[in-house]
């Protein structure tokens, strides 16, 4: 006998009371399962390739919206994909890209307005998820039917709410043609996913074009700065006095006429930590004998507020090469440096969000999940600690630590959190 063959299953026949063997049903079952395993391998793969081929530079946008669109048709095998961008004032919706299936072509400019679908756009307003398997009857969608939906010959809709805390909203639609379509919970985990993809894409569109920002604004600096400075100041080496123009106090609050006018001043407006290195990096550079020195640090503007500044002199010297004077021009950079700040952030939190995504196609223990998410939110965010924690359905409502990552430092040893509308925390 077969030790690996499949155990047959017998029952009492109704004519003659003999045994016969009737045909298991287990195949269907594993067809089912193999079913679900492809399905599930082709979501996989799918948003493996649109993580890998993501352009680092962001590329257009246009163009990741269709990868998008396309990938989530062919996948889903979903006749027409769309992403939709809501307007400010949430009183409508517009087309950004439209893939459909069987032409495999792209389109855009549809608009709906809210006032004709106010359950659906309230819907969006209060759903992470629309999944209307008959979109026809579903309270949500119904109001499409006959202007929408029957013309089109849609029958099932699948939505996922795109929302950023600041700017626009958007929209990832799935829309199937023919029967009703019954949306299984790996297709509805695989649109969360694609939208988090497109914001994603919209995050590193809005990167690209901040640093584009940055470098003209750079640009126009030093155009700028080759013919003028915003602060021009004059310091006499041999008496040790300090003359500055009105873009100093212009820019940092501080007037000529207020109290010693100095390089000492000057020196003691540097912020504590960067003090040290430039005074020391200026006077090297005169003493070297050279003719330019350039430099940028923190000073303190007479509100005590930080800035950051570029500051460039140039050394005049007699004829036997002594250093007499110095000449040169301070530069405001704290903009410059506030948006160089910024955007590593948001750096930061889309390799942040690339690796959740990643880890989320990998791992299938919740436990496990806990805690990569936790080590992704301290090691590629940067937060010092990150944490989960289970609301209870407890008499106190308490908050149950399950995983964390960093600096716990005793943390949960000395808080008392409860999710109770009348608890203090």
């Amino acid at each position: 006998m077969n030790e690996n063959a499949p155990d047959p299953t017998f029952t009492q026949s109704s004519e003659g009371g003999g045994i016969k063997q009737d045909v298991p049903p287990r195949p269907q079952a594993d067809q089912i399962a193999l079913t679900n395993e492809v399905r599930n391998r082709l979501q996989r793969n799918a948003l493996i390739a649109l993580t890998k081929n993501r352009p680092a530079d962001g590329g257009g946008l246009l163009d990741a919206f269709h990868r998008i669109t396309e990938t989530t048709g062919k996948t889903l095998e979903v006749a027409r994909v769309s992403i939709w961008r809501v307007a400010e004032d949430g009183t409508a919706i517009e087309c950004l890209d439209l893939y459909e299936l069987e032409s495999h072509g792209h389109s855009s400019g549809g608009r709906l307005i809210a006032a004709d679908y106010p359950a659906y756009f309230k819907s969006l307003s209060e759903s992470e998820l629309i999944a209307a398997d008959d979109a026809h009857h579903d309270p949500r969608t119904c109001e499409f039917s006959e202007n929408y939906l029957k013309p089109l010959g849609i029958s099932s809709m699948l939505d996922v709410p795109i929302r950023f805390p600041k700017g626009s909203s958007y929209i990832l639609c799935n829309e199937h043609v023919g029967p009703v379509r019954s949306w299984t919970a790996d297709e509805k985990t695989f649109s969360v996913a694609i939208a988090n993809l497109v914001s994603l894409a919209l995050e590193s569109h809005e990167r690209v074009l901040a640093q584009r920002e940055v470098l003209w604004s750079h640009q126009r600096f030093q155009s700028v700065a080759a013919a003028t400075n915003d602060t021009i100041w004059d310091w006499n080496l041999e008496t040790d006095a300090l003359w500055w123009n009105d873009g100093f106090a212009n820019l940092f609050g501080w007037a000529a006429s207020e109290g010693e006018v100095t390089n000492q001043a000057w020196i003691r407006q540097i912020h504590p930590e960067d003090r040290n290195r430039v005074v020391a990096g200026i006077y090297s550079a005169i003493e070297r004998g050279d003719v330019h020195w350039t430099d940028e640090y923190r000073f303190i503007n007479n509100d005590d507020s930080i800035a950051y500044v570029l500051d460039r002199g140039q050394v005049i010297r007699d004829a036997s090469g002594k250093a007499i004077r110095m000449v040169g021009g301070m530069t405001d950079l704290t903009a410059y440096k506030a948006a160089e700040i910024e955007l590593g952030r948001s750096n930061r939190a889309l390799r942040m969000f690339s690796s959740c995504n990643e880890m989320l196609i990998r791992t299938t223990d919740e436990s496990n999940l806990l805690v990569e998410a936790c080590r992704i939110a301290v090691e590629i965010g940067g937060y010092r600690m990150a944490w989960v924690g289970f609301a209870m359905d407890d008499e106190r409502r308490s908050i149950v630590p399950m995983a964390h990552a960093g600096a716990e430092l005793g943390y949960f040893s000395e808080v008392d959190i409860s999710w109770a509308d009348d608890h203090p925390s």
